[in-house]
């Protein structure tokens, strides 16, 4: 039976940068690249509370989320599509403490993304944001 998740994705903003984070082996699916925060939507929660909670556990930060950035999907297996939005956030308040999904953080300017090892849809995505 074939299924489909939704997951929130966040460019979060602060002083020109934005914070990416790097993904550990442990993970499903782009194991030890490098990611933007955010993950999949529970069964029942508002989406903007979806992606602040997940922010949270990621990363320790408190955020205000504004619109959404773009559209995006992939295959997470045979069976499983993930539907994903990137939303537009600004850095309110905390010190980034990494959950176990992810081994480091760095806070960049987005055009220096390009150089890090990601997904090239990512990559796009954040080059797209960079030329704004």
């Amino acid at each position: 039976m074939s299924a489909f998740k939704v997951a929130f994705k966040a460019i979060i903003r602060k002083d020109n940068k934005i914070l990416v984070i790097k993904r550990s082996a442990k993970e499903e699916v782009f194991e030890k690249l490098w990611d933007i925060p955010g993950g999949r939507m529970n069964f029942g929660e508002m989406p903007k509370d979806a992606l602040i909670r997940e922010i949270h556990e990621e990363t320790g930060l408190e955020v205000n989320i504004l619109n959404p950035f773009t559209v995006w999907s992939f295959m997470a297996s045979e069976d499983l599509q993930v539907i994903g939005i990137t939303m537009l956030a600004d850095y309110v308040s905390g010190e980034v403490k990494l959950s176990e999904e992810h081994t480091e953080y760095k806070w960049i300017a987005p055009k220096e993304f390009e150089k890090l090892d990601a997904n090239s849809s990512l990559k796009k995505e954040i080059a797209k944001y960079a030329a704004r």
